[in-house]
Order: C-alpha cells, then structure tokens, then sequence
C-alpha cells in the first residue's frame, strides 16, 4: 500500500466510525502534514468533510474529531501498535527466548 492509499483508508475508516454528518477535524504528524493535505485536495468527499488539519505528536496515522472534540477516532499507528501489542509480545517472547508466557 502506497502512503496516500494508507492515509485515504485510514481517514475513510475514521470518519465512517464517527457516523456524523458533521464536518470534523483532522490530526496529524507534522512529518505527515504536506501528503495528507495532497490526499485531502485531490478526494472531493474528504475535501467536503474535512474543515481543519492540525498537527498531533504521534508516530504517523490520524485522530478524526468532530469540530466540538467530543468524539474522536484515533487511527494513529500508535494507538494501533498499543492494541496490537498484547497479542504479539508472547510471539516475539518466544522467538526471542523459546519461552512461552502464555
């Protein structure tokens, strides 16, 4: 997956999740700034949907909000690594160490 089809999906994904109507916010890395801003312009949904882009201290991904920031999607690679982590750390304990801690 290229990094513009990535962000689109992750975007798409958050949004839907919102199940608003309402224009929303959108966070991102600085890092990431300039492609999601690309993304935005060139996907006439996101351009209509999407009232501000904001910078966020994260590893990559996006949060979604609503314009209040009452409710929030964070597709962030952190937040999907934090989720991630459970499941993968006795995989990584056992090839690392032979050692299964399950």
């Amino acid at each position: 997956i290229k990094d513009k089809e990535l962000f689109v999906r992750l975007i798409e994904e958050a949004i839907d999740a919102l199940k608003t109507e309402d224009k929303v916010r959108l966070l991102v890395s600085p890092k990431d700034l300039s492609i999601i801003r690309e993304v935005i312009e060139k996907n006439s949904r996101l351009k209509e949907k999407i009232t501000e882009v904001n910078e966020i201290d994260c590893m990559g991904g996006i949060l979604v909000e609503t314009i209040d920031g009452m409710v929030s999607i964070d597709n962030t690679f952190d937040t999907r690594l934090e989720m991630l982590m459970p499941k993968i750390l006795p995989e990584i304990g056992k090839k690392l160490f032979g050692v299964d801690k399950t």
